[in-house]
C-alpha cells in the first residue's frame, strides 16, 4: 500500500515536473509503469492473503456451509469431535 501511494505521487510529481518542462514525457511514463507496477503487486498480494485465509480456514476444519457447522452443544459436550476425529478431510 506505501509503494502504491508513494508511486501515485511520484506520478503527480513527474507530471507537474513535465507540465513546467523540466523533465521528458519519457520520464511520466516511466513512473507511470512503476506505479502500474506497484499496483498489480499490490492486488497479487491482496489476493494471495485472501487465499490463505481460505486454505487456513479448511486446514482447521472449517467450511463455508453453516449446515456443517455442529452445534453449540455438540461442541459443549464433546460429541461433534468424538463422532468426526477420524474423518478424512
Amino acid at each position: 500500500a506505501e509503494a502504491v501511494k508513494a508511486a501515485q505521487e511520484s506520478v503527480t510529481l513527474t507530471t507537474t515536473q513535465y507540465k513546467a518542462g523540466t523533465v521528458s514525457y519519457l520520464n511520466v511514463i516511466t513512473v507511470q509503469t512503476i506505479e502500474l507496477a506497484n499496483e498489480v503487486t499490490a492486488v497479487r498480494i491482496l489476493g494471495r492473503r485472501m487465499a490463505a485465509a481460505v486454505l487456513l480456514i479448511q486446514a482447521l476444519g472449517g467450511g463455508w456451509s453453516a449446515a456443517s457447522l455442529p452445534s453449540a452443544a455438540d461442541v459443549t459436550n464433546g460429541s461433534w469431535s468424538a463422532r468426526h476425529s477420524g474423518e478424512q478431510r
